[in-house]
């Protein structure tokens, strides 16, 4: 249920010397930290995945140890594939349980 408390904010994707990132801000309105892990997928207008990702903090870590208040959070998406116009998901790792820390 701790997901509740996690918005994600000010999404962009860009690309920049042939690479593709995603930044962003993670808001955890929870009073102490909240550990999880975030993968993103982008899909084709027909719903297929074409690529995939995992968010990470500044220090690299892909488990997340979201503060209260801000956290920003970046990805480095890995494909020749032109993402900046496509739909993306925000997904829960299901193998990392969003708990407190």
């Amino acid at each position: 249920h701790y997901t509740r408390y996690i918005a994600f904010e000010d999404i962009l994707i860009y690309e920049n010397d042939g690479d593709t990132f995603i930044d962003c801000k993670a808001e955890n309105s929870y009073p102490v930290p909240i550990l999880c892990a975030v993968n993103i997928e982008f899909s084709d207008d027909g719903g297929r995945t074409i690529a995939t990702s995992s968010l990470q903090m500044a220090n690299g870590s892909f488990l997340l140890v979201l503060k209260p208040g801000t956290n920003l959070l970046y990805a480095r998406i890995l494909t020749d594939i032109r993402l900046t116009d496509k739909q993306f998901t925000l997904l829960f790792d299901p193998e990392t349980p969003v708990r407190p820390e």
